[in-house]
């Protein structure tokens, strides 16, 4: 335990929740374990473990999954999460695609909708689209398992105001501004609604799917919009205000174009998704969508050998990478995630991107930071929406245990 968690201990009913967590979190982390490697793990007394297991095994939170054979006497129980007591909803949505899943207490999709767009969405497209993907979502499931739904996690690029409920401003989401967005889904669905921004979402989707070994970490939203999710001592960073992460509208081209937040030359105007989608025409491509095309034009136009679109993707990695070192040089963390529909681009964005990271950050050769592209795919930001009503299960009010 760290510190602010030995602040409790002398509040018994408060330390019986953190002692429940601490065996939910190592079943959830380690799998199955019987009472006495829990104790070994957990560094709790056998009569507490007892206590604390025989009272998740009353909610139905564990269940016994097997005995270990072969041994002497009666064979030690074995314990697990009972992946059927409880379940959530996930929907990521931003300009150009909702994403929408349902996941068990163990973090198994259920169930998942995707769809995309090739023009970005207004603020009441997506509206309808968001409610549909949810309705379509809960007709693939049994009255059973709809009550034991604990609330739907939505996620949404921009910025959010997480107490009142409130997208505050989306910048590539036409119209998406003060938008009371849990009080709409609350009022549609009857279920408690959890928010969250896309990016810091998907980091914790790497968190509890990804590379679990790591407890600091980047994870880089390339997508339409560029956002950026930090995860320090195992925990999501938010910010003073709740507004941490907006690495797409820090400044890399101070005379540059003007960017939807009103600024000039932020990130997202030279590297994003809607930037090079904004830049197919110059490059020469004009068969895509009206007027001015997509990114996945871009790339795929430079993957068939046009050298304009290799450029312009040469240069997005370039500005992606300074962005990343600055990033590396004030947190220093243990590795970068890549991750978002950019990455479809491959070895012409993401190899000038790791060559500016290399140039522009301190790096030490004992300690490197690893850059990687995320194993988890296009859901992250899903999955970890998903995550915001269980979590409770395995932390204790943002306490690293």
């Amino acid at each position: 335990m760290n510190k602010t968690t030995n602040t409790l201990i002398g509040n018994p009913k408060v330390l019986k929740k953190v002692n429940r967590v601490r065996v939910m979190n190592c079943l959830n982390s380690g799998g199955s374990a019987s009472r006495a490697q829990l104790a070994r793990v957990t560094g709790l007394d056998g009569k507490t473990i007892t206590n604390i297991c025989n009272n998740l095994l009353a909610d139905e939170l564990i269940v016994p999954k097997e005995t270990v054979s072969g041994l002497r006497g009666r064979p030690p129980e074995v314990l697990s999460i009972n992946n059927d007591a409880a379940f959530a909803i996930g929907v990521d949505f931003a300009a150009q695609q909702v994403t929408g899943l349902i996941i068990d207490l163990g973090g198994n999709v259920k169930t998942r909708i995707r769809r995309e767009y090739d023009l970005p969405g207004s603020k009441d497209f997506l509206l309808k689209e968001i409610e549909a993907v949810i309705t379509e979502l809960l007709n693939t499931i049994d009255s059973k398992t709809r009550r034991k739904i604990k609330a739907i996690g939505l996620c949404v690029p921009g910025f959010i105001d997480k107490s009142a409920g409130i997208v505050v401003q989306s910048v590539n989401i036409q119209g998406f501004n003060d938008v009371p967005i849990v009080e709409i889904i609350q009022k549609e669905f009857s279920f408690d609604v959890n928010l969250e921004e896309s990016s810091r979402a998907m980091a914790l989707a790497e968190m509890w799917f990804g590379d679990r070994t790591r407890n600091s970490f980047l994870c880089i939203d390339l997508g339409y919009g560029i956002g950026m999710g930090i995860i320090e001592n195992g925990l999501l960073y938010q910010g003073a205000n709740g507004r941490s992460g907006e690495i797409g509208h820090t400044i890399v081209q101070p005379e540059g174009r003007i960017c939807r937040c009103g600024r000039r030359g932020c990130l997202e105007t030279v590297a994003s998704g809607r930037a090079l989608a904004e830049m197919a025409s110059e490059v020469g491509i004009t068969q895509a969508c009206p007027e001015k095309g997509t990114a996945k034009a871009v790339y795929e136009s430079a993957k068939a050998g046009n050298t304009k679109a290799q450029g312009v993707l040469n240069k997005a990695g370039q500005y992606i990478g300074i962005a990343i070192a600055n990033a590396i040089n004030l947190l220093d963390p243990q590795a970068v995630v890549l991750n978002g529909g950019l990455i479809n681009a491959g070895e012409m964005l993401i190899g000038p991107l790791k060559e500016a990271v290399a140039q522009h950050s301190i790096s030490f050769s004992d300690l490197p930071c690893i850059i990687e592209e995320s194993r988890i795919g296009l859901d992250a930001s899903a999955l970890g929406a998903a995550m915001l009503p269980l979590r409770v299960f395995f932390e204790f009010e943002n306490i690293k245990l």
